[in-house]
């Protein structure tokens, strides 16, 4: 049996992603007849997510959409696929804001500045070395939490699609790197990225001439950009005050490390933290939480990453998640994605046992 997720994992839960930037991966499903209700479905999510703008769900989450999708298209570089079909209305209001900036440069500020309205993963830096600018794109999760190549060609894909929507011409990288290893084949990433191509890197970087800099945005509007920073400086400050304090945090941690006793109980996990029953009970419920509600979407979170382990067995998940037994597990998993464990298990390619 896999150990059930280390504090840095459960950590990496406060991540998240907008429904904007989702329904970028949602609209390519479905055009390549892959429907994205499923790959909501399988996440026990709603299609009716994508009615709401201001709705997030977790990276993870996201992030394990990404990956069944590459998986069913049989696509090992969806992401860079997926970057090329991106539109200015994917990546939210912050996009409109560099349309209306005068340059490049200004352009570059705004996305480094708002890129956590779409998600909040990951932070981009800009640097400008020996005549060159370098977009950094750092991942916040925990250094256990590893990503496919999906991600960070997605990123990259979407930075040189959009550049001519901006300028009016293309903007060639000087070279690429990688935080992944090379495919066994990177033909499809050197003819659309067209420099050379490094893999294995501390951090994903995108590189280009100093002198694109200076490129004049097309429909640079100085009035609807004044506009448009306020409600993105607005729009960040509440997505500050949504994230997870860190009393919560912390209960998150222990009613996971709990689980391996059984279903974690109220007055425990209160004395783990050092604060009365009441206090946590008040506190969830400014979160609009109750105890039972937090256990569950725990449990419901760590089922949808331990269900593609192949070296789980279902008694083992269970027993992960503090199930006395596995039919307990298996009710509450139809009850949280519409469908049996083992079910999820074939679909995912593992054998269910």
């Amino acid at each position: 049996m896999s150990k059930v997720l280390s504090d840095s994992e459960t950590d990496g839960m406060q991540y998240t992603v907008a429904v904007h930037f989702l329904r970028l991966l949602t609209d390519y499903c479905d055009n390549q007849r892959l429907p994205a209700a499923q790959l909501l479905a399988e996440q026990g999510l709603s299609v009716d997510i994508l009615d709401n703008a201001n709705q997030r769900l977790p990276y993870l989450t996201y992030a394990n959409m990404l990956d069944r999708a590459a998986a069913l298209l049989d696509d090992p570089h969806l992401g860079l696929h997926l970057g090329q079909h991106v539109r200015p209305g994917h990546v939210g209001i912050g996009a409109l804001a560099q349309l209306a900036c005068a340059n490049s440069q200004q352009q570059l500020q705004r996305m480094v500045r708002y890129s956590g309205l779409d998600y909040d993963a990951f932070r981009d830096e800009i640097s400008q070395e020996n005549g060159e600018v370098v977009l950094h794109w750092r991942c916040l999760l925990p250094d256990n939490i590893v990503l496919s190549n999906h991600h960070a060609e997605l990123n990259f894909a979407i930075v040189q699609t959009l550049a001519p929507q901006f300028t009016g011409t293309s903007t060639v990288a000087s070279r690429v790197h990688f935080r992944h290893s090379a495919p066994a084949d990177s033909s499809e990433l050197a003819r659309f990225f067209r420099c050379p191509i490094y893999f294995d890197a501390d951090v994903d970087s995108f590189v280009v001439p100093e002198a694109a800099l200076d490129q004049p945005i097309q429909i640079a509007n100085t009035q609807a950009l004044a506009i448009l920073d306020r409600i993105c400086e607005q729009q960040l400050q509440q997505l500050q005050h949504q994230q997870q304090p860190q009393w919560l945090q912390h209960c998150k941690r222990a009613v996971v490390d709990s689980l391996k006793q059984g279903t974690p109980e109220l007055p425990a996990i209160a004395s783990a933290l050092g604060m009365p029953q009441r206090t946590l009970r008040r506190q969830l419920a400014e979160q609009g939480l109750s105890f039972r509600q937090l256990v569950d979407e725990l449990r419901k979170t760590l089922a949808e990453q331990y269900i593609v382990e192949a070296s789980l067995s279902l008694a083992d998940i269970a027993a992960l998640l503090g199930f006395s037994e596995q039919s307990a597990f298996q009710r509450a998993y139809r009850r949280w994605t519409g469908q049996s464990p083992g079910r999820a298990r074939r679909d995912s390619g593992i054998v269910s046992d």
